[in-house]
């Protein structure tokens, strides 16, 4: 999913950006039955885009989102 710009995660709250999020992805995936071991799977993927987030700030990532915008825009996924 495309991460939106700086100023548009400015204009909700973090829980208006989780509900919203949850939205998208219950229109996207339908309504999700997975068992314990599919979740954590799931979260740990979201959890890995947090890290390269992260990892982003180190090293820079030429004509990309800045890190801090994508950081934001992957803990709203993994909250979700």
């Amino acid at each position: 999913m495309k991460t939106p710009p700086k100023f548009e995660l400015r204009a909700l709250s973090p829980i208006a950006w989780v509900m919203r999020e949850r939205e998208l992805q219950t229109r996207k995936w339908g309504i999700e039955g997975h068992g314990a071991g599919k979740w954590r799977c799931i979260l740990g993927e979201e959890v890995g885009e947090v890290d390269r987030a992260l990892e982003e700030r180190s090293y820079g990532k030429p004509g990309g989102v800045d890190w801090e915008t994508q950081l934001e825009y992957e803990l709203i996924q993994v909250a979700a």
